[in-house]
């Protein structure tokens, strides 16, 4: 059996419901032309934690109900977009689509063709997540489909620190785990992130996106670039590109249409920004911005990567942060502020379960 995987679609994004519904359409799509009768969502389908937009919904809505109409069965568990709450699923925004959609909010095993998938959502704190992965009883052909951020993954292209989590997975006996959180498609031994399906901001831009298809029996997985297969589904997402200033009229193909990131080689005056971007956009750029040059970037990420190495807990990227900024405070007032707000935090979140309970 084919299924077919995607995560962080996030449905809801301001001023881009059109390219979330692209990709809901693109993955439908594919599904139907590929024979493939299953989908899975791993969280964050829809992106407002709090408020579920009725255009969004209602859009969100007959897209999925035409999947149930193509026989296609869509699967998906809690995102941390898709919850209310932080540390509870009890309150989420995937209920609304439960008759057109199979919705999961619990941790437990889903067995297709023979094969076992074991479902952790999302889970706020992290010592919390690794507990309930411990105590899930995994034979070494199982596979574990999550919501989550682990050790040495990327976030996205510009978020420099690549050990922040104490979520390690090596360690357990899954054969595979897909998961969603980060939206670069990246592996990390034998954790799979599909990304999200296309880039939501510049600095999701670089790499390409896509979802995975995985195949139970051949236990193969292969990466399907979005744009790569989108056909003529209308109408197509800007793409969020990075050229240098120096290079624009070589590359001017790559503009109409997309999201153009400019790398500045030298320094410019406000008029001469004002003149670039205007050129810019006469090329059929959709929007346009700027930034450093990458030997400017490439300083800040060494700098970063020295400060941030092997952080663990919340508490060492808070001190790498400080010595990163300076700010006037001293450091011991700043960590004693940090810590009260942390605990605070964490008893009202205790409040907000049992109220509802």
């Amino acid at each position: 059996m084919r299924i077919l995987i995607t995560a962080d679609i996030h449905c809801g994004i301001p001023g881009k419901l059109p390219d979330s519904i692209w990709c809901l359409k693109l993955i439908r799509n594919y599904a139907k032309e590929h024979d493939i009768q299953i989908v899975i969502v791993l969280g964050d389908l829809f992106h407002d934690r709090v408020n579920l937009n009725i255009e969004v919904l209602s859009e969100v809505y007959d897209t999925l109900r035409t999947a149930k109409e193509e026989k296609q069965r869509w699967i998906i568990f809690p995102g941390n977009h898709d919850m209310f709450l932080k540390n509870s699923w009890k309150v989420n925004s995937l209920h609304i689509l439960g008759d057109v959609i199979e919705v999961i909010e619990e941790v437990g095993p889903l067995v297709l063709d023979g094969t076992t998938f074991h479902i952790v959502p999302f889970i706020y704190y992290e010592s919390v997540y690794m507990e309930t992965i411990n105590k899930i009883k995994a034979r070494k052909d199982d596979i574990l489909l999550t919501h989550i951020g682990i050790n040495n993954a990327t976030l996205n292209e510009c978020f420099l620190i690549k050990n922040w989590s104490v979520v390690d997975l090596t360690k357990t006996n899954f054969k595979r785990i897909f998961t969603g959180h980060f939206h670069c498609h990246q592996e990390c031994g034998k954790v799979i992130y599909p990304g999200s399906p296309i880039p939501f901001r510049f600095d999701e831009g670089v790499v390409d996106h896509g979802f995975l298809v995985y195949d139970t029996k051949t236990d193969v997985v292969e990466f399907i670039k979005s744009f790569e297969v989108s056909g003529n589904l209308e109408p197509k997402p800007p793409d969020f590109i990075t050229i240098t200033d120096d290079n624009l009229d070589k590359a001017a193909n790559m503009v109409p249409g997309n999201n153009v990131r400019v790398i500045l080689g030298k320094e410019y005056t406000n008029n001469q920004l004002s003149e670039l971007k205007e050129n810019v956009k006469g090329m059929g750029a959709v929007y346009v911005d700027w930034t450093l040059p990458e030997s400017a970037d490439k300083e800040i990420a060494e700098e970063h990567e020295t400060l941030t190495t092997d952080l663990k807990t919340p508490e060492a990227i808070f001190e790498s942060w400080l010595k990163i900024d300076k700010p006037k405070l001293s450091t011991e007032t700043l960590l004693a502020i940090h810590k009260t707000i942390s605990q605070e935090a964490e008893e009202r979140f205790v409040v907000e379960e049992e109220v509802l309970e």
